[in-house]
């Protein structure tokens, strides 16, 4: 079976701040690309940084979109210190905090996080397949 590449922008797509903006941008990115994962999981990990960088990160300050070697990419930049990516998820899946990172961890085919400059930054790649 032939695989079909993701085609998208080849440069960067600035996203929207707020997390229901973005989730409509991105969904309209995704439309016009050959994406052959489901887009509505992407669209929520997406939504899911784009929260915890305004409840945890001081707000975000930058978000983008973009396609390399065929995954997409969002990176989500915020004012706050960081944190380590824990190296699992909670023990308790009902616990009140850390739910949106187990999300979007199973999600995200892979996650960084990291200083970057003055702020902090979590970055989402997206396999097509």
């Amino acid at each position: 079976m032939a695989t079909t590449r993701l085609t998208g922008p080849p440069v960067p797509l600035a996203l929207p701040l707020t997390p229901g903006d973005a989730r409509r941008k991105l969904q309209g990115m995704l439309a016009g690309t050959r994406w052959c994962r489901n887009a509505d999981s992407v669209v929520l990990a997406v939504h899911e940084a784009l929260t915890n960088a305004d409840r945890h990160g001081g707000g975000a300050v930058r978000a983008q979109a973009s396609i390399d070697r065929g995954a997409l990419v969002v990176a989500v930049w915020d004012r706050g210190t960081g944190f380590e990516l824990p190296a699992a998820d909670p023990d308790d899946p009902f616990a009140e905090h850390g739910r949106g990172l187990c999300l979007i961890r199973r999600i995200a085919s892979r996650v960084e996080a990291g200083r970057e400059g003055s702020g902090f930054c979590l970055r989402l790649w997206f396999d097509p397949q």
